[in-house]
């Protein structure tokens, strides 16, 4: 088929232009004969067109609200909720875009506990190969690594670290910390530097998959500002989609439909064309095409918790530019019921933020705790009311108390790191920051914000007393003894939905009620459907979801070209 925006059949169609979206359509355009179209909501540049702020690998991106999808808010679920704006990126290359770059795999027990679900293909040993076809590694050779990928992976040498980021690794190694060069080869608890997808030039987000070459191929078309409203069927099967843009709304027939479009509204795009619990369609007036309870349940986040600080002139980066995280500690909570390196400490040596270059950004810094094995479940949902507008979306973080028990361990470790010579020497305070106007203001990419970085340095650039009386008016000190329950009370107010949603379409066995896609991504209950994203997790995997999504996409595109 030749290329042209006027031809409205394709052998496949690809919904959602992020990470697995990218990977999906250079994988399956390669083969010549095959017509691919990708459809992505929002913008998509051309090779080498991409601002400067999106390649940029300082984390600039991710505060650029035209990147995300507007108006778009979720639920945590603990008192004083103000459903606040839930970022999720609406731009060709997806979440891969304006993560942070934290190229992690996860723990073999990840996938290989999968099989206990009826999933089939998903062990360690058989996505491995998957992870090394996705990379190509700057430091690290052998069986277990690749070369030739498109995604640059490397980790920021000693030599760069901030005086801090130094003194936090040799205060966990002196509390009998294992160290480690290579987390994504080494499984256990230990501290070290983190792989990140960057060549230190620039981000290596998805779009490598989508490169000049391919986005030449004349069987791909990249339709982008474009977003599919329904899946259209023929009884059971789905031949297509609908799609609505600036010129109104039209329908595209496809031979086969992958959806693609995130853990939130991959789910929602199901729930719409009929393809959910029976009960909630039928209330919705929506004509039921497959009955799977499991669309848009098991919804998983890795929550976040952080202790900021204002960091001492002896412990500050050398600049703001690349990434502002080298090193992470993982660890074991030692909470009853929790496995093993189920938690995970990232050292932001300096605040990211929009701006190049930042004199208050590197002033601060952020002891950024995660959950990398949350029990808290939530939903995706229509809207009762508006089943076509915005979906409600409830992480119902801390939901489960082993949750909560896991972040009191981590406010205590944050306190205990404030007070550790090595690292008290190297800041002025540490406190657990309020959320504030100011704080907004500041991480906005404009000139307003930039003249509040500014004055930010201003103020605290003066004598030691003085910046540590200031900086704890934002927020009370880490180290001060609190009762539990003013602990749990912080932790609540203070905690953040992650970047990593996941679960809400998941894998399972074809008999599992709950499953929405078999071992080869397939939609149970109808043909002609593939659902490949993070949405398909079945449970939460130790790592960010970036790297876990691409080698999905990997995995699933090598079975569909045979």
């Amino acid at each position: 088929m030749v290329k042209a925006r006027s031809a409205e059949r394709f052998d496949i169609v690809i919904v959602g232009g992020g990470s697995a979206g990218c990977v999906l359509a250079s994988r399956l355009s390669e083969d010549g004969k095959r017509s691919v179209l990708l459809i992505e909501a929002g913008k998509a540049y051309s090779p080498g067109q991409e601002p400067r702020s999106l390649t940029d690998p300082g984390f600039r991106t991710a505060f650029n609200e035209a990147n995300f999808w507007p108006n778009l808010s979720h639920r945590r679920e603990v008192p004083g909720d103000e459903n606040p704006h839930l970022h999720q990126p609406r731009l060709l290359g997806g979440g891969s875009m304006v993560n942070g770059m934290h190229a992690q795999r996860g723990l073999p027990r990840d996938y290989d506990t999968w099989s206990d679900l009826g999933i089939d293909g998903w062990s360690w040993d058989e996505v491995l190969p998957f992870f090394r076809k996705l990379e190509n590694d700057h430091d690290f050779t052998g069986q277990d690594h690749g070369k030739l990928g498109p995604i640059d992976i490397k980790r920021i040498p000693e030599g760069r670290w901030s005086p801090l980021s130094v003194a936090f690794r040799d205060t966990l190694l002196a509390k009998g910390a294992k160290q480690f060069e290579d987390l994504n080869t080494y499984f256990g608890d230990g501290v070290g530097p983190v792989p990140l997808n960057t060549d230190f030039a620039n981000r290596a987000s998805a779009l490598s998959y989508l490169d000049e070459s391919a986005r030449a191929r004349p069987n791909l078309v990249v339709l982008s500002e474009t977003r599919v409203t329904r899946l259209q069927f023929d009884g059971r099967r789905v031949t297509g989609v609908e799609v609505e843009s600036d010129s109104g709304i039209r329908s595209v027939e496809a031979g086969e439909t992958i959806v693609s479009a995130g853990a939130i509204h991959s789910p929602v795009l199901l729930l719409r064309s009929g393809i959910g619990p029976a009960e909630d369609l039928s209330a919705a007036g929506i004509d039921i095409k497959a009955d799977r309870p499991g669309v848009g349940q098991n919804l998983s986040n890795h929550s976040m918790f952080s202790m900021s600080a204002m960091v001492a002139p002896s412990g500050r980066a050398s600049d703001t530019k690349g990434p502002p995280c080298s090193v992470v500690y993982r660890f074991s909570s030692g909470v009853d019921g929790c496995p093993q390196t189920d938690m995970i400490l990232n050292l932001w040596e300096r605040l990211p933020s929009p701006h190049v270059n930042d004199p208050l950004g590197k002033r601060l810094a952020d002891f950024m705790f995660l959950l990398n094995q949350p029990y808290s479940t939530g939903q995706v949902t229509l809207n009762p009311q508006s089943p076509d507008g915005l979906p409600e979306v409830n992480f119902n973080l801390l939901s489960d108390r082993r949750d909560m028990d896991r972040f009191v361990v981590a406010y205590r470790m944050a306190a205990e790191l404030a007070v550790a010579p090595a690292i008290r020497e190297k800041l002025i305070a540490a406190m657990f920051l309020k959320a504030s106007d100011s704080m907004s203001v500041y991480l906005d990419d404009k000139a307003s914000a930039r003249f509040v970085a500014r004055l930010g340095a201003t103020l605290l650039s003066g004598p030691r007393a003085l910046s540590r009386w200031l900086m704890l008016r934002a927020g009370p000190p880490a180290e001060a003894p609190r009762p539990q329950e003013e602990i749990e009370d912080t932790i609540r107010q203070n905690i953040i939905a992650g970047g990593h949603p996941m679960g809400t379409c998941r894998l399972g066995a074809t008999d599992d009620k709950e499953a929405v896609v078999d071992s080869q991504c397939k939609v149970i209950g109808v043909e002609g459907l593939r659902v490949v994203d993070a949405s398909i997790l079945p449970r939460p995997v130790t790592a960010g979801t970036n790297l876990p999504v691409i080698m999905a996409a990997e995995k699933c595109a090598s079975e569909m070209n045979g």
